[in-house]
């Protein structure tokens, strides 16, 4: 995955969201007279000839920011087509450095909450690396038997505690009526600790319900129609195969999970992906994928290594207890080694 900036006449460019202790994002924003002038940027720049995109991503912050990258991961890589131009965007979350950070060509920088990273114009590219930046690297899936179980809801704010900040409401089994006391103080418990709750189902039924956003199955995905959604409703989707991922792009979701992975209790006849065919498909799409089948918490690093944005998972979560599922949200504490 160390790509070169000579492939298919397609230009390769190594990006750093840079992070801060108060996790706030630095941009920069580009002179007037060159192209997208006035629009801010994550900053990095072109991978030279030979040259890997990690080795570009240090060399480009350390020239234009003297910021000398300690600790990154992957973010999001994306693929998109100007006019006149096609780039791939390499996309690492920088999170540990050294050096006094200013702009050393004259460029204005300006560190901003990521809730407040929308308010600004960006290239058409960067519409991506906002929304993964939106998105926690952990998404909780309920497993159903437990929906119905006295302890439930105490389950579930176990894990927000500890630091889940997004949670898919799954039920198959029996109409939404029959959970919605269940859904309705699950939603509550998530407004609290200020995490998003999503249920699985149709958009109408997701509005309808309350939910902060949808998460389609295969079926509703294909048969899904464009809704206007409410501000910051959140769309996802399963996905197995390329043609789901471009139907995903199609209802202009903000993420997929493809799966699954690894063998899983809850799929036990499904054809696991793998390693390997989870980074096929993450190759493929510019959406934030989460993998799911089979996953624990320790497992995350590797989903970053294979292109995912992170984990999505039922009973590896649910069951690990809190403690666990803390660590894994800290992604400042993994070192990556790319």
């Amino acid at each position: 995955m160390q790509n070169t900036g000579h492939e298919q006449g397609r230009i390769h460019v190594a990006v750093g969201v840079v992070k801060n202790p108060r996790q706030q994002i630095l941009i920069a924003r580009r002179p007037a007279e060159k192209s997208h002038g006035g629009c801010w940027e994550f900053p990095g720049g072109k991978v030279g000839k030979e040259e890997t995109v990690t080795a570009a991503l240090h060399r480009e912050l350390l020239e234009e920011l003297n910021l000398d990258t300690i600790a990154f991961r992957p973010l999001i890589a994306i693929d998109h087509d100007y006019s006149d131009y096609s780039v791939r965007l390499h996309v690492y979350l920088v999170y540990k450095w050294r050096g006094d950070v200013y702009g050393r060509e004259g460029q204005l920088l300006r560190w901003v909450e990521i809730d407040s990273l929308d308010r600004y114009r960006y290239p058409r590219a960067n519409r991506h690396i906002l929304s993964a930046l939106q998105l926690p690297e952990l998404y909780l899936v309920t497993p159903e038997p437990e929906i119905h179980s006295p302890g439930f809801l105490t389950a579930c704010e176990d894990i927000l505690r500890g630091g889940c900040r997004m949670i898919q409401f799954r039920n198959k089994s029996v109409a939404f009526e029959q959970v919605r006391p269940q859904f309705n103080d699950l939603r509550e418990l998530c407004n609290h600790y200020h995490a998003r709750l999503i249920l699985n189902s149709t958009v109408q039924q997701a509005i309808e319900a309350g939910a902060h956003g949808c998460h389609l199955s295969v079926n509703n995905l294909m048969q899904h129609r464009d809704n206007k959604l409410p501000e910051s409703f959140l769309l996802g989707a399963s996905c197995h195969n390329h043609r789901q991922l471009e139907r995903a792009r199609e209802c202009n979701a903000d993420f997929v999970v493809v799966g699954p992975v690894k063998p899983t209790p809850t799929h036990p006849r499904a054809q696991e992906l793998d390693w390997s065919g989870l980074e096929e498909l993450t190759a493929v799409t510019n959406l934030p994928v989460y993998a799911i089948g089979g996953m624990q918490p320790a497992d995350l690093e590797t989903c970053w290594q294979h292109g995912a944005h992170g984990l999505a998972a039922i009973t590896g979560i649910w069951n690990s207890g809190s403690e666990i599922v803390r660590a894994t949200g800290v992604a400042e504490q993994l070192i990556s080694a790319w």
